[in-house]
């Protein structure tokens, strides 16, 4: 194929993804109008909550609801909706609402490690969760918050994968070098796996990447001390 062939056939392709994109976005606007409203009910599952907070979260959900009215694909608008009702403790509502919204957009990470967060420490799906964070860092390897909810979710939440928390970790400083929580996590870890060494050689590369650090200086200052 000549470099002409070529870019006509990536033009052509480019085009036909472009008119792809629009119909589907036309769909969304058009015949699933409908379908999105079955989402807009807030039930309050949490009676824990004061007046104040309610009222408050009342707002915060009718305002994204104004906001989806106006665009169906404002992404913003239907995370705010899972977020009240996940802390209302409506979590499948909160769960529908995502993967509905996911489901509009699949490379949204954001809602992805909501999902995560909310399967694995809210209703007791860990395997739907590791399923939502391992997507999301296909997408975007260097998100610290992705990494370390999924490494927290093996220590945590899913019995005989403990042993991968550390590795996830690890894997996730050679997509981000020398990100600070990672390295704040692996040696708060090592530290209190008694792995002095490795806790120590963390240590001193949290502090060298943030000097400011005074908690990482005492625990180094402690761990150096003669046993």
């Amino acid at each position: 194929m000549s470099k002409k062939d070529s870019f006509i056939f990536i033009a052509i392709a480019a085009i036909i993804l472009a008119g792809a994109g629009f119909y589907a976005w036309k769909k969304i606007k058009a015949g699933q109008k409908e379908e999105w409203r079955d989402f807009l009910v807030l039930e309050i599952k949490n009676s824990d909550l004061p007046d104040y907070a309610l009222a408050r979260y009342k707002e915060d959900f009718y305002l994204a609801q104004e906001d989806l009215e106006k665009d169906i694909t404002d992404f913003n608008a239907w995370l705010e909706l899972g977020l009240t009702k996940k802390v209302v403790g409506d979590y499948e509502g909160a769960a529908e609402i995502w993967v509905y919204a996911s489901n509009l957009q699949p490379q949204n990470t954001v809602i992805l490690g909501n999902l995560g967060d909310l399967y694995g420490n809210f209703m007791g799906k860990p395997e739907e969760a590791e399923l939502m964070y391992k997507k999301a860092l296909s997408i975007n390897s260097k998100d610290e918050n992705l990494i370390v909810g999924l490494a927290d979710l093996y220590r945590y939440r899913l019995p005989g994968k403990e042993n991968l928390y550390e590795p996830t970790l690890l894997d996730g400083l050679k997509a981000a070098p020398d990100n600070p929580s990672l390295v704040a996590a692996l040696a708060s870890y090592y530290r209190n796996s008694n792995q002095t060494q490795k806790a120590i050689e963390y240590y001193k590369k949290l502090i060298k990447l943030n000097p400011g650090n005074e908690t990482a200086k005492e625990d180094l200052a402690e761990l150096e001390l003669p046993k």
